[in-house]
């Protein structure tokens, strides 16, 4: 029995914390703006609170409304903490008079802007104590919020509360009408978007759902049943967009009514409002406009209403939805088939196995005659579906039925364990792993594994699962010959490398057809710790060269930017710094190239790199960063002893020439600023810096040469 005492106690005890902040308050002097709303609220706290104190001594409440407001994390915990809170940065040190006159605002910016919204956020919920008992006429107060506190999202006033008040002709939701809900409810006027006032209120009703509004997944059910089975649905599907619109404009609750019927009467609702739903789905013509209601997408552009995806048979609307009971109130009848199709060659099996709906799986394999291992169109029997979805019941329901293909193949060859594995599913891949005669190493079609999807999308636990099995091959190449351990690198999946690399016989320096090892891939990646991982595997050499470019993991790393790898990469033993690609680059040349200030400055910092590097085409990094106007990078190479400021390439171009030819101001005063640098320096076709910059409009850089007094 609730005990009236321990909650006007808890009450009381917050009153008086609440005197004892409001006290401190009082005597600040210099509090910000914040001071006056912080006093409002606690006023209106404190009055709340008094008004619950006499609910409860006079019996005007019934004791389990307000007890709901004492519950774990609930309205009364959390205005203790907020004044708590208060009370710790308010209570003086050494007396109360003395401390006033000294103590600075002892709250940071945005502090008490938290408490405020704290606050603000628990009192319509302190407010709903008194819905339990509201008179007859407020009723209507109780249906809105049995409404809005059933639904997790905001929705819009003439989604949900353009129906009219029985016998009186006027819309159920008005301004006066939300005014009698305790204040729990508000309209943004611009949206139109109705929800409850705070974020904390939705959750609140959600903890207390099934104690305070035990009836309103019932009423919500019942009402969109009775919407959806009006005698105008029974016109059948629109013809055409114009007249879908208008249906939709004139049956505001239409869209809501159909998607979400399922969803509210689903569970013990469903014994309430099934002779209604049984009557709606044995309807042809009104099932005929929930599927095309139930088919609209999001995005509508033209001919969107006639794209009707969704035509379900009253098996199939029910396997979808998971309603057990009214599924075997179908199942009874005679002459019934439980394995008949949709367009997409869907049973209501498949459907139901999709969903998760466990009850209804059950159901319909116990019926005789039930084809477990119905195909669509996909070919995805509804086992597939389940490990797709990771429904654990339901494979359990499915496995234990004489004559399931545990190995089924549906699209691309893809098997159960292979989709449940690929999305991360443990319990369902540990589930399939057990059963006698599991194929561990199936391929797609596109040669992967179950195995090598795990690793793929970092799926450690599902990897581990799949490696430890018998019969699972760690070593297996997919069609571009990369293992297990590369699709892993790719990815930067850290917590699946180090998996693999213990693994016996994992080679950590195994080469994809393109010649790409796992570190090659995980530096150009960028994957530091995943490179680090590698490089600590005796086996990896750090420096070999893929087939197509001969390109290093240094090389590439430099390339892409990734300043932390071409660290790890320099300070492993035997890494050649200036190693050369098939086109004669080096890993400064290339950082140069894509400007890369970082990397370059590394590269630099090494008593041994060769800032003067050529490739094939006698281009060096100075002669590729003037081109591409990295500045920075020019002025860093400039500082180098050695480092030619004329270099030419084998077009007989210099750094100042192709610097001028396309715009880049700030290398070109960079390169006219050094000594002994060639203004005049002609390429093969006799073009000079100035001649290149003018003949590209470069007026700028034209008048830099002029000022120089280089023409």
């Amino acid at each position: 029995m609730v005990d009236p005492l321990s909650i006007t106690a808890s009450i009381v005890s917050l009153l008086q914390l609440s005197a004892v902040v409001v006290k401190y308050i009082s005597g600040e002097k210099d509090a910000p703006d914040d001071l006056k709303r912080l006093m409002l609220e606690i006023s209106s706290i404190k009055g709340m609170l008094s008004d619950s104190q006499d609910l409860v001594q006079s019996g005007g409440a019934p004791l389990s409304a307000v007890q709901s407001l004492s519950t774990p994390n609930g309205p009364l915990e959390r205005f203790r903490s907020s004044l708590k809170r208060l009370d710790k940065n308010l209570t003086p040190v050494t007396g109360f008079n003395k401390a006033t006159k000294m103590l600075v605002w002892p709250f940071q910016k945005g502090e008490v802007k938290d408490i405020l919204c704290m606050i603000e956020g628990q009192k319509p919920l302190s407010s709903s104590a008194k819905l339990p008992h509201v008179s007859s006429k407020d009723q209507m107060s109780r249906d809105i919020v049995d409404w809005i506190s059933a639904l997790n999202f905001s929705t819009k006033q003439d989604d949900f509360f353009a129906r009219r008040q029985e016998g009186t002709g006027e819309w159920l939701l008005e301004a006066d009408a939300v005014s009698v809900c305790a204040g729990l409810v508000t309209i943004d006027q611009e949206s139109k978007i109705i929800r409850l006032v705070h974020y904390t209120t939705q959750e609140y009703f959600v903890r207390i759902r099934m104690t305070r509004f035990p009836c309103a997944q019932t009423s919500i059910a019942m009402t969109c049943l009775v919407y959806i089975s009006f005698d105008t649905f029974a016109k059948g599907h629109c013809r055409s967009d114009q007249e879908m619109e208008a249906r939709l404009h004139d049956y505001p609750l239409l869209e809501y009514a159909v998607r979400n019927w399922g969803d509210h009467a689903r569970g013990n609702p469903e014994s309430a409002v099934g002779d209604l739903a049984l009557k709606f789905l044995q309807h042809g013509s009104k099932r005929a406009c929930y599927n095309q209601v139930m088919s609209l997408p999001g995005f509508r552009c033209s001919g969107y209403s006639q794209d009707i995806e969704a035509c379900f048979s009253e098996l199939h609307i029910t396997a979808s939805l998971g309603l057990a009971g009214i599924m075997q109130l179908l199942l009874s009848h005679e002459g019934v088939d439980a394995n008949s199709r949709d367009k997409y060659g869907r049973t209501p099996l498949l459907l139901a196995a999709a969903n998760g709906h466990g009850g209804v799986v059950q159901l319909l394999l116990s019926h005789e005659g039930v084809d477990v291992d119905s195909e669509d169109w996909q070919g995805r029997t509804p086992l597939l579906r389940a490990a797709e979805e990771g429904h654990e019941r339901v494979m359990q329901l499915l496995l234990s039925h004489e004559g399931v293909n545990a190995n089924s193949k549906g699209e691309y060859s893809q098997t159960p364990l292979l989709l449940a594995a690929a999305n991360g599913h443990g319990r369902v891949v540990q589930l399939l792993l057990s059963q006698e005669n599991i194929d561990a190493s199936s391929k797609d079609e596109f040669g992967q594994t179950p195995l090598m999807w795990a690793a793929n999308e970092g799926h450690q636990r599902v990897a581990q699962l799949i490696r430890s099995h018998e019969g699972a091959d760690a070593e297996f190449r997919d069609w571009q010959g990369r293992t297990l351990l590369s699709r892993a690198a790719e990815k930067g999946h850290e917590s699946v490398v180090p998996l693999l690399l213990s693994h016996e016989g994992v080679y950590a320096d195994s080469k994809d057809m393109s010649g790409r090892t796992p570190l090659s891939l995980a530096a150009e990646g960028g994957y530091d710790r995943v490179v680090r991982l590698l490089l600590s595997d005796k086996c990896v050499d750090a420096d070999s060269t893929d087939d197509e470019h001969g390109m290093t993991s240094l090389l590439l790393a430099a390339e892409k930017g990734h300043e932390g790898i071409v660290q790890l990469l320099l300070s492993h033993e035997g890494v050649d710094a200036n190693f050369k690609d098939k086109f004669g680059r080096t890993p400064l040349s290339l950082a140069a190239w894509k400007g890369h200030e970082r990397v370059v400055q590394l590269l630099l910092s090494r008593e041994d790199i060769d800032a003067g590097s050529k490739d094939e085409y006698d281009q060096t990094p100075l002669l590729l960063a003037a081109e591409n106007g990295h500045g920075t990078v020019v002025q860093l190479l400039l500082s180098q002893v050695g480092v030619d400021a004329n270099s030419q390439n084998t077009l007989g171009q210099t750094p100042l020439l192709l610097a001028a030819a396309d715009g880049h101001k700030g290398v070109v005063q960079l390169l006219l600023s050094q000594e002994g640098v060639d203004a005049d320096s002609q390429d093969i076709s006799g073009q000079t810096p100035l001649l290149l910059a003018a003949a590209n409009g470069h007026e700028k850089i034209v008048q830099l040469f002029t000022l120089a007094g280089r023409y």
